[in-house]
């Protein structure tokens, strides 16, 4: 992580652009500078250089500028990387209604952009969006009912709430899109 960040925490996507490129340039020095851990005795190579220039090529087309939606795309919120009931803790009150009381295993969370955040909930199956940012399911086995399919398709609507332009925004073939200088 860069020692120092060259603007204000705030939850803009100039923030976002600016703390991305620090990391990548905190990360992928100058050729011959250390690079990973230590002990690999790895140094920066030309390859490298390229990744570097490429990734800091990247960022802005990987965050869209949309005024109206900056407040909500940008905002700050910790992304947990592992979110599943497998890491969580979980009792039920006295009206048989179950409540979360822990949430653990927290080595891969990060505070991201609400846009780069990961909404994937895994239970049985893993509540997800699909490439239209509508609620979805996958890692279901193929032998399941197709009631037993309907019920988590219930559970991924009402853990997943989707705003429409949001999901425009977030749909990867409108980014590449914008990022090839076109759109559709």
């Amino acid at each position: 992580m860069p020692k120092e960040l060259p603007l204000p925490i705030a939850p803009l996507r100039e923030f976002w652009v600016a703390m991305f490129a620090s990391r990548i340039n905190a990360t992928i020095g100058e050729e011959g500078d250390m690079i990973g851990w230590e002990d690999d005795h790895n140094t920066v190579g030309p390859v490298a250089l390229k990744a570097k220039q490429s990734l800091l090529r990247f960022i802005p087309h990987m965050l869209p500028a949309d005024a109206d939606e900056e407040a909500s795309l940008y905002r700050l919120v910790l992304d947990h990387g592992d979110f599943g009931i497998h890491n969580m803790s979980i009792t039920v009150d006295a009206t048989g209604r179950p409540y979360i009381t822990s949430l653990y295993d927290w080595e891969t969370g990060n505070i991201v952009p609400a846009i780069l955040s990961d909404p994937e909930m895994a239970v049985l199956v893993d509540l997800v969006t699909d490439a239209h940012g509508n609620p979805s399911i996958n890692r279901v086995g193929k032998d399941e009912t197709p009631e037993y399919r309907q019920e988590y398709m219930e559970y991924a609507s009402q853990y997943i709430k989707v705003r429409r332009p949001i999901v425009y925004l977030l749909d990867p073939v409108q980014l590449l899109g914008q990022a090839n200088g076109c759109c559709r």
